[in-house]
């Protein structure tokens, strides 16, 4: 949710890149503001990148923690084992298959 509102403002930064510090009233360009904005979309792309790292990380972790309970639920030899998303049973290949 984070990483789409942060995209959002993108466009936003560039009207503002365009419209006031390529094009202000003045007639030059304003460098100082073009270059704040610059470094700002930069930031907040970095920024929606780095959440995207996390959110991956944090999808593993949990995905690892379900296989593992299933896992841990399953005896050896069992061929049949309770799957921690699903009510019904879930069918696991033992050794001798």
């Amino acid at each position: 949710m984070v990483s789409s509102g942060l995209g959002a403002v993108n466009p936003l930064l560039i009207r503002r890149i365009f419209d006031d510090a390529l094009f202000s009233d003045e007639g030059c360009p304003d460098r100082g503001l073009l270059y704040g904005l610059i470094g700002l979309m930069v930031g907040l792309a970095a920024s929606a990148s780095a959440i995207g790292v996390v959110k991956t990380y944090l999808a593993a972790g949990v995905g690892q923690q379900v296989c593992g309970t299933c896992a841990e639920a399953c005896t050896p030899g069992s061929r049949e084992c309770p799957s921690a998303s699903s009510p019904r049973r879930a069918r696991v290949r033992s050794s001798r298959d």
